[in-house]
């Protein structure tokens, strides 16, 4: 496996840790779900966004951990599957189906 996600690849580890919909990148931690895992997302969110390339790199290398790890995993592979076979709507598109 490479030391860099795909954004798709993000988006999915995201997806299959957030059990909010529609998918919100940018959900603050106090705004999810009790049954989400706001650490992992945290380093998503860090990774997709951070300005620091250091800071940015570090938080990459997790999500590249926790990829790994939950592709092996008998409950969290299938998540990951299933969201980049068809990624969940995100907020941004929910809101623009909204919008006449």
């Amino acid at each position: 496996m490479d030391e860099t996600l795909t954004e798709a690849q993000l988006m999915a580890l995201f997806a299959a840790h957030c059990e909010c919909r529609p998918l919100d990148i940018d959900r603050a931690e106090h705004e999810h779900s009790h049954d989400c895992d706001t650490g992992v997302l945290d380093e998503i969110q860090t990774a997709l966004n951070a300005s620091d390339p250091e800071e940015q790199g570090a938080a990459m290398f997790q999500c590249v951990g926790h990829w790994q790890f939950d592709h092996g995993s008998d409950i969290y592979r299938p998540l990951l599957l299933a969201a980049l076979d068809r990624p969940p709507m995100t907020i941004q598109e929910f809101n623009r189906k909204a919008t006449p």
